[in-house]
């Protein structure tokens, strides 16, 4: 495994730490929560030696406190008496034949143990599928459980989390290819092709799934010639099959090398779209598919937890790729600047004044180039639980053709949250709550200081200007709550992990269901008055139009009220706009406040206060009609000024 070494302290309990990201090269970090061994019964009286690793002499006290190099102020409140030695009497007992494992460098165990983290044992071929391990507890700073014992000539092997190899990726790329002829009869069109190569000449793969019928040939060649070249200099072909008038959705997964989760999504979702399903032949012929499962092959096949070859953290790096450092992003950066996003209103797959029409009935774009319907990007996270989506604010970073329409900034907004609203519907794991849409998530820093402007769903975002590019989050190992899953419309379709949901653990199939209800909220946006089998006929909204006005409520109340847009546009607002930089009037919600009242202070005045870095800048602005004065504070209250009109009438 990626162990750096273990000690056996005491009878079957044993202190181990794993090794870093890129470790013994220039390019080491502290990234090393991800851990996966193998351990197995040694007999008394075997003579061979035991393995490099067991007998390699016991680190310092100092290196074997757990102290990552990067954990966060927050977390400084936790235990640091990991730097003592773990006797047998500070392990909590393990039950009978049971081994206990003890972490030293895992981050933050205080954290992780309140957050459910739970290591996955199986010990093949007597029990093939993985299970959690129960008794997770924290020992003197170090991350402890037990497992039991395997058998006699059993290996059992333990990770953090369900593992998803890279062989499995490729071979479910290559079961897809290789049965193209069947898929062919079903009308089924299916073809795999090659993006780009990594650092260590490893190809990005990109697996294009639709109907057949529509297809004019081949497709537009991908901007930058670089991209298909091996460093044998063999050059790849892109597949015949080009549908103008079809949406294009591009998912993609594991730029994150052990986020092994949003591997089971990508795979659930391929699984669904090649079954028998027929929600998953309308959702065939309503896109085409253009499915990415590793955006970071060097970093999967190398064992890391987040990096590459060269300790990158490659989300941060969608805004500017360069070719040679991040080829990877860079490929899948250029396969969006070859797309059309679907920016006009009669391309809109969803307006939500009006019944959506079929995609598949809209006209061709003009240069023949593949519309942009949306992007999935799949991940894991070590801390929020449950199933949730990270998007965009539309009136935070306008895109250009909405710059100065506030409508359709609203409306545009509208339809990014319905996305999460419909994949809460279709599966009762996602979790909208925990979802976010704010303006403060497109640029927040992380530890090293890298901003998420560069992530996929961002800078995505800023190179389409399409709203609709998302993080799909899924937790390592459990869920927060189960969603209530509106059962599918008659004829009754079979359903069995979204039906019996469970609490506790999230499973294999769990993760492999969240793929599947990705597809169907895609096909409710696409398509529902063609759609039968939609849960939005028995769900409490009924149509489409009924969850969009859900929705609306919901952005109405998150953003600041369209009246003060409109102030910060036409009004004496703008100059504090100029102060604080475009993007302060959307960063707050309007709130109810309190009066201003005081010495000096007249009715009818409201006071604007933003936050720009450490500095307040405050501004008295009159408004006329108003009835008495309130101080409008950003993250205070969701209530907006004045009358609220509705979208037909503004």
């Amino acid at each position: 495994g990626n162990l750096a070494f273990i000690e056996e302290v005491a009878p079957r309990v044993f202190v181990f730490s794993s090794r870093p990201d890129a470790a013994d090269t220039p390019y080491e970090n502290s990234n090393r929560t991800w851990f996966y061994f193998r351990f197995w019964r040694r007999p008394k009286d075997d003579p061979t030696p035991r393995s490099p690793c067991m007998s390699s002499p016991a680190p310092s006290p100092s290196v074997r406190g757990n102290r990552n190099e990067d954990s966060s102020s927050d977390e400084s409140s936790e235990s640091t008496d990991s730097d003592c030695e773990v006797s047998a009497s500070d392990v909590p007992p393990a039950p009978p034949n049971h081994v206990t494992f003890l972490m030293a460098n895992y981050p933050s165990p205080n954290k992780a143990v309140k957050n459910g983290v739970a290591p996955i044992m199986r010990v093949p071929p007597m029990h093939p599928r993985h299970t959690r391990t129960s008794g997770v507890f924290v020992c003197k700073g170090h991350l402890g459980f037990h497992v039991p014992m395997p058998p006699k000539d059993r290996v059992a092997e333990v990770a953090t989390c369900y593992p998803f190899p890279y062989a499995n990726m490729t071979a479910e790329l290559d079961a897809a290819v290789q049965s193209r002829e069947q898929l062919r009869e079903r009308g089924i069109f299916v073809a795999k092709e090659t993006l780009c190569y990594s650092l260590q000449n490893r190809p990005l793969e990109m697996l294009t799934l639709t109907a057949s019928e529509g297809n004019v040939g081949q497709p537009p060649a991908i901007p930058h010639t670089s991209l298909g070249v091996a460093q044998d200099g063999s050059v790849g072909d892109r597949p015949t099959g080009h549908w103008p008038s079809r949406p294009v959705i591009v998912v993609s997964a594991r730029v994150h090398s052990a986020e092994t989760p949003g591997s089971f999504m990508c795979s659930g979702l391929l699984q669904f779209l090649l079954s028998s399903d027929p929600r998953a032949a309308l959702a065939l012929k309503a896109y085409v598919f253009y499915i990415i499962p590793c955006l970071n092959p060097d970093g999967v096949v190398l064992g890391h937890y987040r990096t590459d070859t060269l300790g990158q953290n490659l989300n941060r790096f969608y805004a500017d790729p360069s070719p040679s450092k991040q080829p990877t992003v860079y490929g899948f950066r250029s396969l969006l600047a070859g797309l059309v996003p679907l920016v006009s209103r009669a391309d809109l797959a969803l307006p939500p004044s009006s019944s959506a029409s079929d995609p598949c009935q809209a006209g061709p774009d003009p240069d023949m180039r593949p519309r942009l319907a949306a992007v999935v990007d799949l991940h894991a996270h070590a801390s929020k639980k449950g199933a949730f989506i990270f998007g965009n604010c539309v009136p935070h970073y306008p895109p250009p053709h909405l710059a100065h329409n506030l409508d359709g900034q609203l409306e545009a907004q509208i339809r990014n949250v319905l996305f999460a609203k419909l994949c809460c519907l279709n599966n009762c794991w996602f979790d909208f709550q925990a979802s976010s849409f704010s303006a403060a998530g497109m640029s927040k820093t992380d530890k090293s200081g890298q901003s998420a402007s560069s992530s996929a769903r961002v800078a995505g975002y800023k190179l389409t200007g399409l709203p609709n590019v998302y993080t799909v989050e899924a937790h390592y190992h459990r869920a927060r709550t189960v969603g209530s899953t509106a059962p599918p419309a008659p004829p009754r379709l079979p359903d069995a992990v979204d039906s019996s949901p469970h609490q506790g653990c999230l499973r294999r199939a769990d993760f492999l269901s969240l793929g599947r209800g990705i597809v169907l909220a895609l096909l409710d946006m696409a398509c529902p008055s063609a759609h039968p089998y939609s849960r939005l006929r028995e769900s409490r909204y009924r149509t489409l139009q009924g969850i969009c006005r859900t929705t609306e409520t919901y952005v109405r109340g998150k953003l600041p009220s369209m009246e003060w847009q409109q102030s910060c546009v036409d009004g004496a607002v703008a100059q504090l706009a100029d102060t604080l930089g475009v993007s302060a009037p959307y960063t707050g919600t309007v709130g109810k406040g309190r009066k201003t009242g005081g010495k000096g202070k007249k009715r009818g005045v409201k006071r604007e206060t933003s936050t720009s870095g450490k500095r307040e800048v405050k501004r008295e602005v009159k408004r006329e009609g108003s009835t008495g004065g309130k101080v409008v504070r950003p993250g205070r209250g969701l209530k907006p000024i004045g009358r609220q009109r509705s979208v037909d009438n503004r």
